[in-house]
């Protein structure tokens, strides 16, 4: 059989498929008219105009999660579109300006190039929520070489002290805290 041959006898029943109930859609950025076009591959029309604050010129996809991820330069802010209700989550500006963000291996963060700033940001994608027991009154950053010393301090002063997590950065790493009034009056000592 030769290749006209097969492509004739592949042909009806190749016409009678159904198309597939999702669409195919693609985003596109439409940097004069200040928004990202949400396109239909399977007609070939805009299924909607997303509004954006800025010129997006970038688009990137998350692979694992429902996300679309516009980049404004001017602004320096990523916008996350949730491409089910085609509108936009959440954003976050990164920098003053940005010139290029690329999704890192892990799909964990993005990362975000600034010329103006000569700098290059990681934006944490994965959402960390911390259920507290108490409801907090403050929330601190420390040192770790200056625990000891806030610690003291802050337990003196009247509040528990509860660390949440130690995270490392460029600047070295730092403790995550929340304080709770005490509810009992503290003695001289600092034990209730």
């Amino acid at each position: 059989m030769n290749r006209r041959a097969f492509l004739l006898a592949l042909a009806p029943g190749l016409s009678c498929t159904r198309p597939p109930a999702a669409g195919f859609h693609v985003f596109v950025a439409n940097e004069e008219s200040r928004s990202v076009a949400a396109v239909d591959l399977m007609t070939f029309r805009v299924m909607k105009e997303i509004r954006i604050d800025g010129a997006p010129t970038a688009i990137l996809s998350h692979p694992r999660r429902p996300s679309v991820y516009a980049l404004t330069p001017e602004t320096g802010t990523v916008h996350d579109i949730d491409p089910v209700t085609f509108s936009v989550r959440r954003k976050a500006r990164a920098a003053a300006s940005a010139i290029s963000m690329r999704l890192a291996p892990d799909g964990q963060s993005l990362w975000i190039l600034s010329r103006e700033a000569k700098a290059l940001m990681q934006l944490d994608l994965a959402p960390r929520l911390q259920f507290l027991r108490e409801h907090p009154r403050f929330l601190m950053f420390s040192k770790p070489h200056q625990w000891d010393w806030l610690y003291a301090q802050l337990v003196e002063e009247g509040f528990r002290v509860h660390p949440v997590s130690v995270t490392r950065s460029e600047l070295g790493p730092y403790c995550v805290l929340y304080l709770v009034e005490r509810s009992e009056p503290v003695a001289a000592n600092g034990v209730p």
